[in-house]
């Protein structure tokens, strides 16, 4: 972590939702190695962090709850909300108080206490749906064809209402796929392209389907932590809970991409892995779009670069789960 980033967060009151999750845990490593107040909510009962210099504490709790947060704001300077749930149109009550309710929860508590920190969230570059252009950046226009990506999209509304109705700080990254190894293993496979490379390390077939020219842009999960560290670093009068879109900046194939990933395992363990196409999965349509993040707006306000490359990010992914095998992975 840069020293100037890391000098930002000393002293400061941390809380990080969906602490245990998988951008989550990263980033809970990262901050506990700076000397500040860590609150962690986490519902993993298994998974700690490799605290070092933090004052770390683990909290567990529901962010539906109103009264969770009412406990929990109080001298806050920075909240990362990475708390959320997979689509379930089963569930969709439950998906949309955990991913879209939660947010107002927080944001009435500090209005109603008068709080003000800065609140970092973790939104989807899957709200701008399908489109003709690329690369995307914030001119975009929204166009979400899942549950999940409009919940997104809600609590980016309500950052910005509350930004204007009561002058709460935040900001919303929109992350295209992130992949990399992550602190709490358990979550390595929630990615695609961390399930590729598990099944390849376990000889298995790779297969692409209806989508394999769609274009997508892959971020480390290292450059996404940072990311979010950066964005901490914006200044209050910029902080006017509005989006921006991060990543790679590195558009490719799918198709390419399970290549690449053919190509570094079958080396790595001696045998080779074959691709082979099935053209008889049906899709959804969000699997047929494509994405390549235009980055250029954060990055001229932040400093913020991504730094590794698809190859090198998946060959360092590769290299540490076959040098440190976890069961289950």
């Amino acid at each position: 972590m840069q020293t100037k980033i890391s000098q930002l967060y000393k002293d400061k009151t941390i809380l990080i939702t969906g602490g245990s999750g998988y951008i989550g845990s990263s980033l809970t490593n990262q901050l506990s190695e700076i000397d500040c107040n860590l609150k962690v909510l986490t519902r993993s009962s298994s998974w700690r962090p490799k605290a070092k210099n933090a004052n770390l504490v683990l909290i567990s709790g529901d962010v539906s709850d109103f009264s969770f947060w009412d406990t929990i704001l109080d001298d806050v300077d920075y909240i990362f909300h990475l708390a959320s749930v997979e689509e379930d149109i089963n569930n969709y009550k439950r998906e949309i108080e955990i991913n879209a309710i939660s947010i107002l929860h927080l944001l009435n508590v500090c209005k109603n206490k008068d709080l003000s920190p800065k609140i970092i969230f973790a939104s989807s570059a899957n709200i701008f749906g399908n489109t003709s252009n690329l690369p995307i950046n914030e001119d975009f226009l929204d166009n979400p064809a899942s549950l999940w990506s409009i919940n997104k999209l809600l609590v980016e509304q309500y950052l910005k209402l509350y930004y204007y109705k009561f002058n709460i700080n935040s900001v919303s990254l929109r992350l295209p796929n992130v992949y990399g190894t992550t602190s709490n293993i358990e979550t390595f496979n929630r990615t695609v392209i961390n399930k590729v490379i598990s099944c390849a390390l376990n000889g298995e077939e790779l297969f692409l389907y209806k989508n394999h020219n769609c274009i997508r842009d892959y971020i480390y999960i290292d450059d996404a932590v940072s990311a979010f560290l950066f964005a901490g670093s914006m200044k209050r009068n910029i902080l006017k809970g509005q989006f921006y879109v991060v990543g790679s900046d590195e558009g490719n194939l799918i198709s390419d991409v399970w290549s690449l990933i053919s190509k570094i395992v079958s080396k790595k363990i001696g045998k080779i892995v074959t691709i082979k196409n099935d053209a008889s999965l049906q899709l959804e349509p969000m699997e047929l779009r494509n994405f390549v993040a235009d980055s250029s707006n954060f990055r001229n306000l932040t400093g913020w670069n991504s730094k590794v490359s698809l190859e090198k990010g998946i060959k360092i992914t590769v290299d540490k789960i076959y040098d440190s095998p976890v069961t289950n992975i």
